[in-house]
Formats: structure tokens, sequence, C-alpha cells
């Protein structure tokens, strides 16, 4: 009888020991998940309240890495649709200062771009607003190109948009000069 209480005791401990290797580790989100999150907040957001969820996604995302770019263009797209564009702008502009990471399947710079034509059209600075759609434009018209879509529309909306809305701005903007 001592034998099986022995045996018992080796293979509960064998158990636990086992069990404790196995446990899952932590895992440390990076600003590229961050970032993702945050963007998936803002495809499916519905009101002000989500999009103040998908910006705090994103001040994390360049909080954790100061230069991550797609982190700027998200603060830039979601300070736009708060209708902060003094923010808008200034996270679009400082996104620029950096490189795009190896692992972002979007073109982020074109993406910004398109943020400040909007964002400068709406504060009424038309010949900025000018200079970031026609850079968009021509860099992505032509054969060789497929016109820019933005890559995080809102799935809960029919509304996409894309290098129509741009060449739009770029009349408006045109039109107000």
């Amino acid at each position: 009888m001592s034998n099986f209480s022995g045996k018992s005791i080796i293979i509960l401990t064998a158990g636990i020991l086992l069990l404790m290797v196995s446990c899952r580790k932590q895992y440390q989100a990076t600003e590229e998940d961050m970032a993702d999150y945050g963007w998936l907040l803002f495809e499916n957001s519905a009101g002000r309240t989500d999009y103040d969820d998908s910006k705090s996604w994103f001040l994390s995302s360049v909080s954790d890495d100061t230069t991550y770019m797609d982190g700027y263009n998200g603060l830039g797209w979601t300070n736009g649709k708060l209708t902060d564009l003094d923010s808008s702008l200034y996270y679009f502009e400082r996104g620029l200062n950096f490189s795009q990471s190896i692992f972002d399947t979007t073109n982020v710079k074109h993406e910004i771009w398109a943020g400040l034509c909007f964002a400068n059209n709406a504060k009424g600075y038309d010949s900025i607003a000018i200079i970031w759609g026609d850079s968009l434009i021509s860099v992505t018209s032509g054969l060789a190109f497929l016109p820019w879509t933005f890559s995080h529309n809102n799935i809960n909306s029919n509304n996409i948009i894309n290098h129509l809305d741009v060449r739009i701005t770029l009349a408006a903007s045109n039109f107000a000069i």
C-alpha cells in the first residue's frame, strides 16, 4: 500500500510539473498588434466612442514605438473622424518622418497623403490640400497601378473612400482658390 502512495505522489508531482511547463507564456503586444486592433475598431466604428477607443490603441502603439508610421496614420484618420483636424494634421505630418514597417501590407505613405489632402481641405488650406492630393494621384495613376483605395474603410457603411474622393477634394480645393 505504501508503494502505491509513493507512485501516486510521483505521478501527481510529474503531472503538476508538466502542466506548469506547458502553460502558455505571457504575450507582449507589439506596436503592430496595437495598431491592428486600433484599425479593427476604426473599421467597425459606429459612433464617437468607438473612435475614441480606436484612438487610445493608436496612442498605445506610438507610445510603444515612437517611430511606427502606421500608428501615426491611424491617429491622423481617427482624429479626422473625431473632427479634431489640428491633431489629425499633426499626426499625419509626424508619421511622414518615419519609414514604413516591413510588416505593413498597405502603402502607409499613400494613406497619409490622402489624409493630409482631406484634412487640409477641411481646414480651408486648399493650396496644401492640392499638393497632397496631386502627389497621391500622380503616383497611383496609370496602367501600372491600381487606383488608390483606403484600406480601412468602415465595414458598417457603403461609403468607400478612394481616389475619386481625392479627386473631388482636389476639385473643391481648386475651386476655392
